[in-house]
């Protein structure tokens, strides 16, 4: 998936994380690395549907992989699921930006500058 979205192939990109969710699906969910897995994939889908132009369904693909992020059977303290939701957040935020809702797009950045804080070890 990742090579057909670096080479601008959408559909494809599309496709390919659409079999990965399917088979992370499949798999029994007894580790966190599994379901940060499975929010990288709702991310990356995110992308795949913002650059296709569809807006809306790209922000659920994102807020769809915040949810897993925050569900209770992920720690917060994972570093991978604390970069997983910044980045899904400020995807979310640069979505906004390409609609002209500044507001919006800020109050995201905002909101994922914490957990960007935390991961770097930033104070």
């Amino acid at each position: 998936g990742v090579a057909h979205f670096a080479t601008g192939n959408f559909e494809e990109a599309g496709s390919a994380f659409l079999k990965c969710v399917d088979i992370q699906r499949q798999l029994p969910k007894t580790r966190t690395a599994d379901l940060g897995e499975l929010s990288k994939l709702y991310n990356n889908l995110g992308c795949v549907v913002f650059f296709m132009g569809g807006h809306a369904t790209g922000i659920k693909w994102f807020k769809k992989s915040i949810g897993i992020c925050k569900s209770d059977e992920i720690k917060k303290d994972n570093v991978s699921i604390g970069v997983n939701t910044a980045t899904a957040l400020l995807n979310i935020s640069v979505l906004h930006a390409a609609r002209g809702e500044g507001a919006k797009a800020m109050v995201t950045v905002l909101e994922a500058c914490p957990m960007q804080q935390k991961v770097l070890g930033v104070t």
